[in-house]
């Protein structure tokens, strides 16, 4: 190898991990369910929203992430559909890799997916997202199609 291939390949190998790439495939309302449905913790799956009781805190630990306390309120699903009240106070976090982070609590209505094994239940969102999509009604559609065994395809 000659000296400036070799200088090359040191540089490059310095260069800090924000400078490369971050690839995430599209986060879809089946790929969630199927995610939550298949993980080992325990989810509850809500259509609703969040209000936040002020500003993030940072998490501990945790290099620019960022979590807010505050009260989810909608209907979580049921055997059928989205027909059970739920109304909690809940964490999000949102967890970062390097400099990607996942994204604060939208406003408005959303379809959350709530860890419910730890002493707070918890929406966690990353830097490739998660733990919540839009309430939109190609969305609310996908999770009902999914709960209820009829075709649930995460790259929709």
């Amino acid at each position: 190898m000659t000296r400036s291939r070799l200088a090359a390949a040191v540089f490059a190998a310095l260069l800090p991990a924000s400078a490369e790439a971050l690839s995430c495939a599209p986060v879809t309302a089946e790929g969630l369910y199927l995610r939550a449905r298949d993980s080992e913790t325990r989810y509850t799956i809500v259509h609703g929203a969040f209000r936040a009781d002020g500003p993030p805190t940072n998490l501990p630990g945790e290099q620019g992430g960022q979590r807010w306390t505050g009260l989810l309120e909608g209907r979580a699903l049921g055997r059928r559909r989205f027909d059970v009240p739920f109304r909690a106070r809940i964490e999000w976090r949102a967890t970062c890799v390097v400099t990607w982070c996942g994204s604060a609590p939208p406003e408005g209505a959303f379809i959350a997916f709530v860890a419910i094994d730890g002493p707070v239940p918890t929406v966690e969102t990353a830097a490739c997202g998660g733990g919540a999509i839009a309430a939109t009604p190609a969305n609310l559609r996908a999770v009902l199609r999914c709960h209820r065994g009829r075709g649930c395809d995460p790259g929709r």
